[in-house]
């Protein structure tokens, strides 16, 4: 594992004190996992965790570990060497949770110049569209003048409002020739959308956020606008109303 650890903090940009501290703290991290790649699930990182915190270490240095940990453990993960996505995320390592009810304000993406990564987040909370679908939005079913884009979802046609925010982010982004996210050519698949996204949020604090929790949050800007169930039923193209029930229990919706 150390020849991994040593390619994982080259491909970044550190200061040598920060190279030096980071390989301390993740060859402390591999020396637990003597059996291999393997061994590291959910269960075990949480073992180590639970050893780490009764270290009795300044709550700085506990964040330092749990920040570089995580991001080892997402890189083997976009790297195809572990199979799930494991990390240390209780509150006493300072990680951010939040329940399903939560609101959670995402102002740092609504930025003027938006990349791409911060483009598609967005465009989750605006639309409720699963990362799949977005991704194969075709450029000629966007249409800013009237502000809507055109969607075919489980072979049923679909008109999508796009908010102001988002018809200005969109006239300033480069459309592709046949994909309105396009990589040479071709449509990005559904798992470079999803580790995109994934690792975007992880950067910015969000560990448990996914494009399906964006979504749910979605759901609840939606819920707080005022829409109904069946408004929004509607607004994500739902066979049924069984998923939303839970937004407005206590609801005459």
């Amino acid at each position: 594992m150390l020849a991994i650890i040593n390619q994982f903090l080259e491909s970044k940009s550190l200061s040598q004190n920060s190279y030096d501290s980071y390989r301390y703290d993740l060859v402390q991290f591999a020396s637990a996992f003597q059996a291999g790649l393997g061994s590291i699930n959910q269960q075990s990182v949480e073992l180590y965790q639970l050893k780490l915190q009764k270290l009795n270490l300044s709550s700085r240095t506990i964040h330092r570990k749990a920040s570089i940990i995580n991001q080892f453990l997402f890189y083997l993960y976009q790297n195809h060497l572990i199979n799930e996505l494991v990390q240390i995320k209780s509150s006493p390592l300072n990680v951010q949770t939040t329940k399903s009810t939560d609101m959670i304000d995402f102002k740092f993406f609504y930025q003027s110049d938006l990349t791409l990564s911060h483009l598609l987040i967005v465009f989750i909370l605006e639309t409720g569209l699963n990362i799949q679908d977005i991704l194969r939005i075709k450029s000629h079913n966007v249409n800013l003048d009237y502000g809507f884009l055109q969607v075919e979802i489980k072979e049923q046609k679909r008109v999508i409002p796009l908010s102001p925010f988002l018809v200005a982010a969109l006239q300033r982004f480069t459309f592709g020739q046949e994909f309105l996210f396009e990589n040479h050519g071709h449509a990005f698949t559904r798992q470079w959308g999803y580790l995109t996204i994934k690792k975007t949020l992880f950067e910015f604090g969000y560990h448990d956020l996914s494009p399906a929790k964006l979504r749910e949050q979605y759901i609840l800007r939606q819920v707080k606008m005022g829409k109904t169930i069946h408004q929004i039923k509607e607004q994500l193209g739902l066979a049924t109303m069984i998923t939303l029930e839970p937004y407005f229990r206590g609801n005459d919706d």
